[in-house]
């Protein structure tokens, strides 16, 4: 778990990057703005997947799955592609 220079426990790593040049409070706008931008998209990509692939109909277990598969391909895409705060060598090998 991260945490945050203003104490906060939770904050996306892009929050993290630019911390120190947009400030703390405009850092947690963008965090939740990043945060709720994921919860939409994930809504919408089961939306599409019902109305789509099912003919409009979907169990709840089924939507649970694939909000979760949604949720972990780009948690995977992001963390494979994110640079670390504070890694240079690790910048630069992304780069």
């Amino acid at each position: 778990m991260t945490i945050c220079r203003n104490g906060w426990r939770r904050c996306s790593r892009a929050s993290l990057l630019f911390a120190d040049k947009i400030g703390a409070g405009h850092s947690m706008t963008i965090g939740y703005t990043i945060i709720v931008a994921s919860f939409l998209l994930v809504y919408f990509g089961i939306r599409s997947y019902r109305d789509n692939t099912l003919h409009g109909q979907i169990s709840f277990g089924r939507a649970f799955a694939c909000g979760l598969l949604i949720t972990l391909i780009s948690a995977a895409l992001l963390h494979h592609k994110a640079p670390t705060p504070g890694n240079a060598s690790a910048d630069r090998a992304l780069a």
